[in-house]
């Protein structure tokens, strides 16, 4: 089974799941997002791991695109079923992500997926200087704004979920002042098999959770039916991170 084949077929079960992320994600505006980018929003900087209060929603994020057959996987999941995501590219990979730039507009526009940034080279940003780790952050910020024509403030995920104190201050002073954490990890940022990956996505797959995948390793992608059944068996409601955290791509904050 392959997610081009048989596996995109059983994308379409969760057509029931995306018109209800639909709904969540249509009170925003109406019509196409203006192009204009907010500017920067300064402040202290905090991490997040799930959501403020009670409910069922989860936010679901894919980190790096690595593996090119498995970020195109994710997008053809994203389009055919109406699932939202966050995604988290790195911008060393642009070639990888832009081959998606047509199809992932029209999502971003509609609410239904949207930018987070996980610096422009996955360097450890406790590792770098102040410098790097401004040029970091900021060298993705510049090319999502080109590429998808939106902001990814305020949201920064440090590469493997490395951060203090310093890093924080700096992020929060460009206006990253999420910073992207998570509750669970399907741990598959290097190769897993199916048996483990499932293991790991019912600890995952829990309310409230931001969840944290990537675009890596091609495992995950024989796997969503079963996720997704997962996903709706426990009744959850996958949202962006704005709706979950009530920030907005207008304003950036």
């Amino acid at each position: 089974m392959t997610a081009r084949g048989h596996g995109r077929r059983d994308f379409l079960g969760m057509l029931a799941l995306g018109a209800a992320v639909t709904v969540l994600g249509g009170c925003g505006p109406s019509g196409p997002r203006k192009p204009e980018i907010p500017p920067a929003v300064p402040g202290p900087a905090a991490s997040v791991t799930r959501a403020p209060g009670p409910g069922h929603q989860i936010a679901l994020t894919v980190d790096d695109g690595f593996d090119p057959e498995t970020l195109a996987a994710y997008v053809r999941l994203a389009s055919d079923t109406g699932l939202a995501l966050t995604f988290d590219p790195i911008g060393r990979l642009a070639d990888t992500w832009q081959r998606h730039v047509k199809a992932l507009r029209p999502l971003i526009d509609k609410g239904q997926v949207q930018i987070a940034n996980h610096t422009f080279h996955h360097r450890l940003l406790t590792q770098c200087s102040d410098a790097q780790v401004r040029s970091e952050i900021e060298r993705n910020e510049d090319w999502i704004e080109k590429t998808f024509r939106v902001t990814s403030r305020p949201y920064l995920r440090p590469p493997s979920g490395l951060r203090d104190a310093r890093t924080d201050a700096i992020a929060g002073s460009l206006g990253f002042t999420r910073i992207l954490m998570w509750q669970g990890s399907f741990e598959d940022a290097a190769p897993v098999s199916a048996t483990q990956l499932m293991i790991n996505a019912r600890k995952a797959l829990l309310p409230g959770a931001v969840v944290v995948g990537h675009a890596n390793v091609g495992t995950v992608t024989r796997l969503y039916p079963q996720l997704t059944a997962l996903i709706r068996e426990r009744g959850l409601q996958p949202v962006t991170l704005d709706q979950m955290f009530g920030t907005s791509r207008s304003v950036g904050a």
